[in-house]
């Protein structure tokens, strides 16, 4: 489930195999101790599959054996007489305990060295004699960017995706729609005004779209290369736009402040300090960090990351916090107007104590960018306030650091999480015992939380527009959201919605086409006017979504699917769960059925591969609405439960439909942990978004197996004084759709299946060509595993079972991976022999505990062939019955 990464494969001089391959990024010592001395070739080669392999090649040269040096003879000299030479051979670093001394060759001085020797010191005592201060900003000191080194960091990183020329690349057929985005000549990034919005696209990269993703360049390049790559875009194929040139001077009095104030809020973990010193209303700044990557876009976003990581250190402090080897670019003559910008780049450092009072320190480079805003004040002469904003913030560090847990986040902290806002009241569920209120006309039972997933699911950012990210804030403020037209006319607002009249919302017709937009002036009057359709730079919305938002409206603007408009509101004393609908009820406007939740998945023809939850959507109901499975293979203690009750938009499942963004799970010590995945299903086309909503919107009605009827997450608690000693297990013809708590499941289940040990045995990476059973979990089917049976040693008589299902202790497969002792052989009279073998897998490290007690689990499970299925093998079946000898 990781995220891949364009393979890496290393070659040296003429070999046709690579001796390495890897992902980047990739360290590793190269030992040249087996290569002959003299010249080599190491040759790179890395591929994206979109394009030919890109290749590098390195030339180096070797010297590991003895250095000669003959001093008094040089090449074709002629001599005569007696000559006197000195000769030295030395081994240099390679040689052990080597004395530096050795590899000195005494030679006489030479004259033309006392020569040079007495020049220098006259020239030095002239200076002594003649100071001279150099300004404190001398040219010197400025950062100059060789734009070779950025036309071969181009060349190498960028050119094979966006061309030689910047042009990017079309879709196939198509004369608008860029597969790989153009640099050359665009007004957003080449040739905007400043270059900081190319800068970032390259550090960041883009999230995933339509189009190619771009990777984050900042923590696989230098800040220097970062800035070379930049300015080369910013100078070729004709452009002449402006440049970033950092140089060591002081910052301008309020960027000084301004980091003043972080380190404040920072030590007392402070989020509202930092929003007030760092993020003026109408900021929108970026946060990047290398673990995750953590990557949070709009002040809501980057607030609730600082709150994140402050919850997480909980009793713990941060000791120390600093930004050293700075160079900064900005105009000293302008950069203290409203709009000015300051660049800064250089290596940062932070140190945490933990409530142990045990330390812990992260050190990286860092880039940022400072922006003059308004504020919303007003200065004592009538000029409007304003102040320095932190607008981009990216460290080559971690975000967490002194966290114990730093990939786990507080409930509702993931930046760019769907509809996870801790301060929103839970989804309520009607309580009346009547069935679920008829859904306003047309919205098929969709709420807030849904229309923000539509506007996640674009994945796009909404670039210096003055709305920000507006789907990302509380319903309240969504309703009666204003915004400015532009940072230019901040005094002409704009208001996003008509509840009730989608025709005359804004934000339809921004959908739409961008025309007829209504425009509240300064003196209160309204102007009509016409903007670029919305969002910017990509296709728009499918009109089937736009449908979805405009009945929506239509429809009052309902906070919670099937529930009143938005002036009534939801109670927010809803009754709890237990109270839902029971079946008989009318089912509401596009409520769906189980039946009709597998027929949408069907629809999209895909098969699941090799992941962990197999073909899930052919489970029965009940098991559909209980699966948890395996994180992945290669972590079968971690489970992801896939549906949580009476929450569309926090299953699992439509977030894995959506994005694959915030997946949670259970890792085997019990911890709440959440990661990223690809989006479901792999390798194809998305799931409509329409469909997704109504999938979301079947689990907030509690999952029901048909339309309208009972949700299947009743909780219905158990009577307090039921007899202890009451069974255990529901009685085999309970109904499928009982509820949860009343289908007990048996005891005797395992989280491995059949192909989980067959993946076990496979990464083992053995091979077993001289023994008698051969690489048999390569060749045997299910079936033939558990019966599988092979001779002690070729040409002798008896036979090994190698299981004994229901039985691990009497397993010959469990004794040869502990020790190899004890092992059973039947033998052809009927009876039993016991020997000793080598233990297995042979000539490797054992294998690890944890998985010998998976597979001890499993087997004492029956064997099941499904992961959290029963076994459907018999118990007792015929086990061995030699006795094997006592331990030593």
């Amino acid at each position: 489930m990781s995220d891949t990464k364009e393979p890496l494969k290393l070659y040296l001089d003429e070999q046709t195999e690579p001796f390495k391959v890897d992902h980047p990024p990739l360290r590793f010592p190269l030992s040249t101790l087996p290569l002959a001395d003299g010249d080599h070739v190491l040759r790179v080669e890395a591929s994206n599959g979109l394009a030919p392999p890109t290749i590098k090649e390195i030339p180096f040269r070797v010297r590991n054996g003895v250095a000669v040096t003959v001093s008094g003879l040089e090449p074709d000299q002629t001599i005569g007489g007696q000559v006197e030479l000195i000769v030295n051979a030395y081994a240099g670093n390679t040689e052990v305990d080597f004395e530096p001394r050795r590899a000195e060759t005494p030679q006489p001085i030479p004259t033309w060295a006392w020569v040079l020797g007495l020049g220098v010191l006259v020239w030095s005592l002239f200076y002594i004699m003649n100071p001279v201060q150099a300004p404190r900003d001398a040219a010197a000191t400025t950062f100059e960017v060789g734009r070779e080194l950025g036309e071969r960091l181009y060349m190498d990183t960028c050119a094979r995706c966006h061309g030689e020329d910047g042009r990017g690349r079309l879709s196939e057929g198509s004369e608008e729609n860029y597969l790989v985005n153009r640099l050359r000549d665009t007004p957003r990034l080449a040739l905007e005004e400043t270059p900081y919005s190319l800068l970032r696209k390259i550090v960041t990269g883009t999230r995933a779209t339509g189009n190619v993703q771009m990777p984050p360049w900042g923590p696989r390049m230098t800040n220097e290369e970062i800035v070379a790559v930049t300015n080369f875009v910013r100078t070729s194929w004709g452009h002449d736009a402006s440049q970033i040139l950092p140089k060591y001077r002081r910052p301008p009095a309020g960027v000084e402040q301004l980091e003043e104030s972080i380190l404040q809020a920072m030590v007392e973990k402070d989020v509202a300090g930092m929003s007030h010193c760092c993020w003026p209303k109408g900021a929108r700044p970026q946060l990047y960090r290398i673990d995750g990557p953590r990557w949070a876009v709009g002040r809501e976003e980057v607030l609730s990351e600082w709150k994140g990581y402050f919850e997480a250190l909980e009793g713990g402090r941060v000791v120390d916090f600093q930004l050293t080897d700075v160079r900064y670019d900005y105009e000293p003559e302008a950069v203290d107007e409203v709009g000015s910008y300051v660049f800064a780049m250089g290596r940062i450092f932070l140190r945490t104590e933990n409530a142990d009072g045990l330390e812990e320190s992260d050190k990286g480079r860092f880039i940022r960018l400072y922006r003059r805003m308004k504020n919303g004040t007003t200065d004592a002469d009538g000029t409007p306030g304003s102040q320095w904003a932190l607008l981009f913030d990216f460290a080559s560090i971690r975000m967490r650091v002194g966290c114990e847990v730093e990939e786990d986040c507080p409930p509702g902290q993931e930046p760019g999480g769907a509809g996870h806002d801790p301060t929103d009241p839970p989804l309520p569920v009607p309580d009346d015992g009547s069935g679920s209120e008829p859904a306003a006309t047309g919205t098929g039972g969709v709420g807030y939380k849904a229309l923000q997933a539509l506007f996640r699911a674009l994945e796009r950012d909404p670039g210096d527009a003055g709305h920000e990210r507006f789907w990302d804030v509380s319903y309240e403020d969504f309703i009666n959201s204003s915004f400015p037209f532009s940072w230019e006319n901040a005094e002409e607002t704009v208001q996003l919605l008509e509840v009730g009249n989608s025709k005359e919302s804004n934000l339809i017709k921004a959908l739409v086409d961008g025309k007829g937009i209504k425009v509240r002036l300064e003196n209160g009057d309204i102007a009509v006017r016409t903007i670029k359709r919305m969002p910017k730079g990509g296709a728009g919305m499918p009109a089937e979504q736009i449908k979805i938002i405009a009945d929506w409206i239509d429809a009052g603007c309902p906070q919670y699917a099937s529930k009143a408009p938005a002036d009534g509101g939801a109670p927010k004393d809803s009754a709890p769960k237990d109270g839902a609908p029971k079946d008989g009820a009318a089912a509401p406007a596009g409520a769906l059925g189980y039946a009709d939740v597998q027929a949408i998945f069907k629809a999209l023809g895909r098969d699941a591969g090799d992941s962990p939850h197999e073909r899930f959507w052919e489970l029965p109901h009940a098991e559909f609405c209980d699966l948890a499975f395996p994180l992945s293979w290669d972590d079968v203690d971690s489970m992801i439960p896939m549906i949580t009750p009476y929450d569309g938009e926090g299953s699992n499942l439509v977030r894995a439909l959506r994005d694959g963004k915030g997946i949670s799970y259970t890792d085997g010590d019990g911890n709440k942990k959440r990661t990223n995945i690809k989006r479901m299903p792999k390798g194809g086309a998305a799931m409509p978004e329409a469909d997704v909503l109504r999938i979301a919107a079947w689990i907030d009605a509690g999952c029901p197996k048909t339309a309208g009827g009972a949700p299947y997450f009743a909780q219905e608690e158990a009577p307090k004084d039921a007899p202890k000693d009451a069974p255990k297990e529901a009685p085999q013809d309970a109904p499928q759709d009982a509820p949860k708590d009343a289908r007990k499941k048996s005891a005797a289940r395992s989280d491995l299946g059949f192909d989980q040990v067959m993946k076990i045995f496979k990464d083992l990476r053995q091979k077993a060509p001289n023994a008698p059973h051969s690489n048999y979990w390569k060749e045997l089917d299910y079936a033939e595993f558990i019966a599988f049976r092979f001779p002690l040693k070729y040409g002798q008589p008896g036979d090994i079972r190698m299981l004994v299902p229901w039985d691990s202790a009497a397993s010959n497969m469990m004794r040869a991976f502990k020790d190899g002792k004890g092992i059973v052989v039947d033998l052809p009279g009927g009876g039993t022999k016991v020997v000793d073998i080598e233990p297995m897998p042979k000539d490797a490290d054992p294998i690890p505990p944890e998985t010998m007690a998976k597979l001890a689990a499993w087997i004492d499970a029956g064997c099941p062939e499904f992961a959290g299925k029963p076994s459907a093998l018999p118990k007792g079946g015929a086990a061995p019955t030699g006795t094997p000898p006592a331990p030593p």
